[in-house]
């Protein structure tokens, strides 16, 4: 199997993770300089669910496909680096 994809996944929905966490960090320390018509704490639940889907979708993956003890063989097989 070519576990291409399933490591740009993964990399994706770790890549999604850190934005969603990066912007609620922003929302939640820097609320001074967003502009003042938005509704924080509307804008932060959507960014919740980003990282709430996220986190599923990646447990998903990695559970159901037993995604890192295969990726792990076949990187070793290959001589491939891990992310």
């Amino acid at each position: 199997m070519d576990y291409s994809i399933v490591k740009a996944l993964r990399a994706k929905l770790k890549g999604d993770i850190s934005i969603a966490k990066c912007n609620i960090e922003i929302y939640l320390e820097q609320s001074v300089g967003i502009g003042e018509h938005i509704d924080i704490v509307e804008t932060v639940e959507k960014e919740l669910e980003k990282l709430s889907s996220a986190e599923d979708k990646l447990a998903t993956l990695e559970n159901n496909f037993n995604v890192d003890r295969k990726l792990s063989m076949e990187e070793l097989a290959t001589g491939a680096n891990s992310e």
